[in-house]
């Protein structure tokens, strides 16, 4: 049985991919790392993330987080805890994203891949917040990142 699919047969497209880390990297001052770079597959347009990168099945993602983070950001966090996960295409994909929040940080050296072309700013998450209502961030990865990260500091109350 095929979820959201008609009695007939029809072809699919399934993506069997390994998965993700997404990083919520907060400063001393409560300000979280962005980072902006072009995403050939959305029509290389211009995003806005948190700190993320992809792995193969089998991998450790708080391992994947922290290299990320690193590389990326040119921080090393001294407290990280889980903040969940979520599966940002699971109607096409089965692809899962795990989200971690990370603070106490401290200076490294970046170590951009060669396809990176990135660039880091910090936003307080009011301006985060601000920046998705205008759609100046759109990565569903960051949305939910950004709202586990509100209800784990209790800024939005269930």
């Amino acid at each position: 049985m095929f979820c959201g699919l008609t009695a007939k047969k029809e072809n699919i497209i399934m993506l069997m991919i390994g998965g993700g880390s997404a990083v919520v990297a907060e400063d001393k001052q409560g300000k979280i790392y962005l980072v902006g770079q072009s995403r050939y597959p959305a029509d290389n347009i211009f995003s806005w993330e948190i700190i993320m990168g992809g792995f193969r099945k089998g991998a450790d993602p708080l391992k994947v987080a922290k290299k990320e983070l690193e590389e990326e950001a040119g921080v090393r966090a001294g407290k990280w805890v889980s903040l969940g996960y979520c599966y940002p295409n699971n109607g096409i994909a089965s692809e899962i994203f795990h989200i971690y929040y990370a603070r106490e940080l401290s200076p490294v050296k970046t170590n951009f891949e060669g396809t990176e072309d990135i660039i880091i700013k910090k936003k307080s998450p009011k301006e985060i917040l601000k920046m998705i209502k205008k759609n100046e961030i759109t990565c569903g990865i960051t949305i939910f990142a950004t709202a586990k990260y509100l209800m784990y500091k209790n800024k939005i109350k269930l």
